[in-house]
């Protein structure tokens, strides 16, 4: 027999409008519902899944010459892509290393580029989890691209959606409104 059951069942019942609400759901979840509860709030703090990749994407009409290389940040399963504003010739391009193959001034400065891009994507993930921050891969995009959400007033809001009411039914709203 649970706990549950023997407080409902016992002479001496306990009086659940005089417990506490977190002390209610322990007594009438003991032993009956192994349930745990898990807020979103939960997962920002877990350990993601975290990779960086470049690579090489040809465009559909490509002919010969260099082709752009792009940055792929994917946390969990979820991609974000960019470019890297770089090119780099298919002859020369290592798709395991995600790198360019080559001993000539030319690559080396272009595989520096990549390790400083890198370099930035480990930073700002390390910055947004060390706010505490929900790591996503556009977080982390927006993050490395030095792009940030600006906050928005509930007067703001409020100034928007007049504004398209207004277009909507071609009057003029009066400050009442």
């Amino acid at each position: 027999m649970s706990e549950f059951q023997r407080l409902i069942n016992s002479p001496n019942r306990i009086q659940l409008f005089d417990i506490q609400p977190v002390q209610k759901l322990n007594i009438l979840t003991n032993g009956i519902c192994k349930a745990k509860f898990v807020s979103p709030l939960m997962f920002k703090n877990m350990k993601t899944n975290f990779s960086l990749l470049f690579y090489m994407k040809k465009p559909k009409n490509y002919q010969s010459g260099p082709a752009p290389i792009y940055m792929r940040v994917t946390v969990n399963g979820k991609r974000s892509e960019t470019t890297t504003g770089r090119e780099c010739l298919p002859s020369r391009w290592n798709a395991q290393a995600g790198r360019a193959n080559g001993t000539k001034e030319d690559i080396k400065t272009f595989n520096a580029y990549l390790d400083d891009l890198r370099k930035k994507v480990y930073e700002a993930h390390r910055q947004l989890t060390e706010a505490d921050a929900l790591i996503t891969a556009e977080t982390i995009r927006n993050k490395f691209q030095g792009k940030t959400e600006k906050p928005r007033s509930l007067i703001d809001i409020f100034k928007e959606h007049n504004k398209k009411v207004e277009a909507l039914l071609e009057i003029p709203l009066k400050l009442t409104t």
